[in-house]
């Protein structure tokens, strides 16, 4: 039975109790208070009493500053007179008919009082007074029905509906003194609704998975609203990013309450692509929770994971009752970006040099695939995935090469990680430098404030110059072999000029 079902019962059976004891109303009772719970801390309440004792009529009860119109707005009680619509809510609350109602009485519902207590609100808004009330309390001096309304300087996050408290009698043997204490729960639908992803930073690397987490509260729904005509949807829509999706559908963890008391459940959504802007979104149906009217203010959390694609990442929310108008939320990311700058030994800048981007994460190694943004002036580079393979990493076309400036800058990273270049390709006449690189990330300033949209970082590097080495083969040593070749000649034909005479 739902909140105001509740109260409504306490309402109809202290009238019952009153119908049948009307005579004993006499004198002077004792002052109750009326607590409203679940108030925001700018919300401030006004009220009018709609139904007071009244011992000439058949109930003991009479409407009272105007409320009896308002019910009889209701369709149910449009052609009925006070007394008959009194018996209604009667027979309403005695499920057991235990009170003699007149015959053909048809019983009234919840969504009946409802409505009338929404119409109240409406028209006889400006009835409604703060005196006797302090905080979040209403000294109440007569027994019956109050209208409470709840209102709220913090329009932008709260919504109230229409409430109502009924006092009643204490206890007695002869004659009622005392009236009892009663507690209202206001009917709040928090309209706000919060995003946060696991880059708390808002800094993150393309190609990184991002879990999302959006936490509201259960909106209230009025008893008037038929279980089948109730809706409630969250609608989530990203750009920039792509949800961990498997055949179309993505997981979606949805937590109720809060404590031991929460319940977890995983749904699954189905993603739709989405072309203005391009990207894609889903809608999680909750109209079962919010159906459940006890469900009502409960907080609401839900989860789940998107891949980053692009440098920057936009993902709104919004939830929808119906009836409400809520303030959508959005949760934007961005990447960052380090600038190399690669020089000699006498700090001459040097193109040419060509690296590989790498980081190391859980003792493994990630290295960085590229491409060249050909939509800048500058020498620019986009991160587009990582890879756990040096080859594929290395070749070529994936490089990050330096300009006629000796800088390379390299976009698509995520400051919570270190990164390292590594030179594969040496400047023409320069040496590779075997030591990696170690980027460092830049601290703040007003010139350079790195904001989650400005975070940037550097890294430098050295090349040496080949050595000279000695000639092997110049003029030098063509003169020696010619010459070491004609002594040779000339000394073997004297060899055997010798020995011809010496044969003679």
């Amino acid at each position: 039975m739902s909140k105001v079902k509740r109260i409504l019962s306490v309402i109809m059976a202290m009238v019952m109790v009153l119908a049948m004891s009307v005579p004993t109303f006499a004198g002077t009772v004792t002052a109750s208070k009326i607590t409203v719970n679940n108030l925001d801390v700018n919300a401030s309440i006004t009220w009018l009493q709609i139904i007071e004792p009244n011992q000439s009529t058949a109930t003991g009860w009479a409407f009272t500053n105007g409320a009896l119109a308002e019910f009889q707005k209701v369709k149910t009680f449009s052609s009925l007179d006070e007394q008959q619509i009194l018996w209604k809510l009667i027979k309403y609350a005695d499920k057991e008919n235990k009170v003699t109602v007149p015959e053909g009485t048809i019983a009234a519902t919840a969504a009946d009082f409802q409505t009338a207590m929404a119409n109240i609100e409406l028209n006889l808004g400006s009835s409604y007074v703060d005196t006797d009330v302090t905080g979040n309390e209403i000294t109440a001096k007569k027994a019956g029905v109050y209208a409470i309304k709840a209102t709220t300087t913090d329009t932008a996050n709260y919504a109230y509906s229409p409430m109502a408290a009924f006092v009643s009698f204490k206890p007695y043997t002869t004659a009622p003194t005392e009236l009892d204490n009663a507690t209202v729960n206001a009917k709040r639908t928090t309209i706000k609704i919060e995003k946060t992803s696991s880059e708390a930073d808002g800094v993150v690397e393309i190609d990184k998975e991002v879990e999302y987490t959006v936490t509201t509260n259960v909106p209230y729904i009025s008893d008037d609203v038929a279980d089948d005509k109730v809706t409630y949807t969250i609608t989530d829509k990203i750009t920039g990013a792509e949800y961990s999706a498997k055949d179309g559908k993505l997981d979606v963890t949805v937590i109720l309450g809060e404590g031991e008391a929460a319940k977890t459940e995983t749904r699954q959504v189905v993603v739709k692509a989405e072309t203005e802007p391009t990207g894609q979104s889903f809608v999680l149906n909750l109209s079962d929770i919010a159906k459940n009217r006890k469900n009502a203010n409960l907080s609401l959390v839900i989860k789940y994971k998107a891949i980053v694609k692009s440098e920057k990442v936009e993902n709104t929310v919004v939830p929808n009752d119906g009836k409400h108008t809520f303030k959508p939320n959005t949760n934007t990311l961005y990447t960052a970006k380090i600038t190399m700058t690669k020089t000699d030994d006498t700090s001459v800048k040097l193109a040419g040099a060509g690296f590989v981007v790498y980081r190391v994460d859980g003792g493994k190694t990630y290295y960085a695939l590229v491409e060249k943004d050909a939509s800048k002036t500058n020498n620019e580079y986009v991160v587009t995935e990582w890879t756990g393979n040096f080859e594929t990493a290395k070749a070529e076309g994936n490089l990050v090469m330096t300009d006629s400036e000796g800088k390379v800058v390299v976009r698509g990273l995520d400051d919570s990680y270190t990164y390292m270049f590594k030179e594969v390709k040496a400047p023409e006449g320069y040496s590779v430098n075997t030591n990696d690189s170690t980027a460092t990330w830049d601290v703040a300033t007003d010139e350079n404030p790195q904001t989650p949209d400005k975070r940037t970082g550097t890294a430098s590097m050295t090349d040496t110059k080949l050595s000279a080495l000695p000639s092997t083969g110049g003029i030098g040593t063509t003169i020696f072999t010619i010459g070491g070749c004609a002594i040779m000649i000339v000394a073997a034909g004297l060899f055997f000029a010798t020995r011809r005479k010496t044969q003679k």
